[in-house]
């Protein structure tokens, strides 16, 4: 039986296509987009740099998104292609394999490292043995590097190189010296939550809670209850993202108690943000406003600490409160509550971190539209465009159609029809 390609069938959704729709505009039988999604039958070559352009995505990605789906599973690929090339490749070819991986990720590439560091890692690869603490740390700089390509860029500009490390660290973590398993497990964990996060963001919920189970183990079995909450945190993200409230719920409380046995108010301040959310969008008042004051109090904390280490909670900051209480307010039905935080938000938060200020963008213009305030939503809406233009979250681009759904009362209105115009251009 042919394997569905449900991935191209969210990106078809997000980019705001129904299959007749794509179809006229690439002028082939409607049924076409059918087979395509059913897997049935592939684009023709012709076909795709056009296809590629209306669902916004590059070549590369439309390409990598149907592989991604006529395999079982984007992880099997990498993992078996990764030990490939460890068992049949030698250094010089290894290496070069290993920059492409990462390069078309947009992440660092191995091979910018120096000539002693190269040999390190081949070697490492190689022969799993030989992993020490140099090689942990190069995988840990591709780990934070790609989290902040993702702040800006989106899940599609890192999943393979995140999926090809991980592939990586699961090759030397059964030869890896005990002294140093700890601290390679942590990374794992680490990876396997930031696939996780990916995958949520793709809309692909299976493949992101397999890695998150994954990475909450490894925590576990690292004894860090600041990684493990800051994974359960997560989880309470996705969680909620599938409707699954007292789900989400029951893992943001999880974390919050984890987060206290540790050090970082930053995740502390996470795990609390996370707790308010599920309640609110729950319906339960008291408990949501608690919470939003444990994570203003997690955030003072945060602030004195002006020594503290690199927080895996890096991107929580005042404006991050202030998205969190306009996504809470909007949820409890308070509008003009929502917009103040929202305005609040913006005006705080770190601008390199596109996907979160869109989000909050959207907050602020469902704000509007509770307010009867269609013209202030739309102009709201069309910088969220702009900012999808940047970061190709298939999330943020189903949230601003389903978004402008709810202007169809307002569809003759002016304001709504450049809105239209805009997100015609952007698909083009």
């Amino acid at each position: 039986m042919a394997a569905r390609r449900d991935r191209l069938a969210r990106a078809r959704k997000a980019a705001g296509y129904t299959q007749e729709r794509l179809a006229e505009e690439l002028h082939i039988d409607r049924t076409a987009v059918h087979t395509w999604e059913s897997g049935k039958h592939e684009p023709l070559p012709y076909l795709r740099p056009k296809l590629a352009r209306l669902l916004g995505l590059t070549l590369r990605e439309l390409e990598t998104l149907l592989a991604n789906e006529t395999s079982n599973s984007t992880d099997e690929h990498w993992a078996a292609l990764i030990r490939t090339w460890v068992d049949t490749m030698n250094r010089r070819e290894l290496l070069q394999l290993l920059g492409w991986t990462t390069a078309t990720a947009s992440a660092p590439s191995l091979t910018n490292l120096n000539t002693d560091e190269q040999e390190r890692v081949a070697k490492a690869v190689a022969a799993p043995q030989r992993v020490d603490e140099q090689v942990i740390g190069h995988i840990e700089t591709i780990y934070w590097t790609c989290r902040r390509q993702d702040d800006a860029l989106g899940a599609q500009a890192v999943l393979a190189t995140v999926l090809a490390q991980i592939a990586l660290t699961e090759t030397m973590l059964p030869h890896c010296p005990g002294h140093l398993r700890p601290k390679l497990l942590a990374t794992y964990s680490k990876l396997s939550d930031l696939a996780g996060w990916l995958h949520t963001d793709s809309g692909n919920y299976s493949d992101s809670n397999r890695h998150r189970e994954q990475a909450r183990l490894s925590a576990h079995e690292t004894r860090d209850p600041t990684l493990a909450s800051f994974i359960l945190s997560r989880m309470s993200y996705t969680a909620r993202a599938e409707k699954k409230l007292h789900l989400a719920i029951d893992y943001a409380e999880a974390a919050q108690k984890l987060a206290g046995r540790g050090d970082d108010a930053l995740v502390q301040g996470y795990a609390s943000s996370q707790t308010a959310r599920s309640y609110a969008e729950d319906g339960q008042l008291a408990p949501c406003m608690e919470a939003l004051d444990e994570t203003e109090q997690a955030l003072e904390i945060a602030t004195s600490q002006s020594s503290a280490p690199v927080s895996l909670a890096y991107f929580y900051d005042e404006g991050s409160i202030g998205s969190a209480k306009s996504s809470c307010f909007l949820a409890l039905d308070r509008p003009h509550d929502a917009v103040a935080q929202a305005h609040n938000s913006l005006s705080r938060h770190e601008k390199a971190m596109v996907r979160d200020n869109a989000y909050t963008m959207l907050y602020l213009a469902n704000a509007h539209i509770q307010l009867k305030e269609p013209d202030a939503a739309a102009l709201i809406m069309g910088d969220v465009i702009e900012a999808t233009t940047q970061n190709r979250s298939v999330r943020l681009r189903e949230r601003l159609h389903s978004t402008r759904a709810t202007l169809r009362p307002w569809n003759d209105s002016d304001a709504v029809r450049q809105l239209d115009e805009r997100l015609a251009g952007s698909r083009g």
